[in-house]
């Protein structure tokens, strides 16, 4: 998937979209959707979310939580308002990584 100069190929990021345990669906308000695609394994035990949010002023907040109790191929729920110590008004990107778990 990489060249012999070890730059990626294309087919490397598709190979990474499609091989990602969590997918994120949709968002109402600070509520989170997420999707589980892992086939045997609940997603609170394989990941832990890494979640930086960034408001309309530049101000930033980064912070750590558990994924939610999602059974495999089913989809949860994460609220961010308890975590999120900057007017919710103004928040203007929210990046999510996800960290396996050892």
């Amino acid at each position: 998937i990489v060249s012999p100069q070890r730059t990626p190929h294309a087919g490397y990021y598709e190979f990474q979209q499609v091989h990602r345990p969590l997918v994120f669906i949709a968002r109402e308000g600070t509520r989170l959707t997420f999707k589980n695609k892992l086939d045997f394994t609940n997603i609170h035990d394989y990941v832990t979310l890494q979640i930086m949010v960034t408001t309309i002023t530049g101000e930033t907040a980064t912070f750590t939580v558990d994924a939610p109790y999602i059974e495999p191929h089913a989809q949860g729920e994460l609220d961010i308002a308890p975590y999120v110590h900057l007017d919710i008004k103004d928040l203007s990107t929210c990046t999510i990584q996800y960290i396996l778990k050892a």
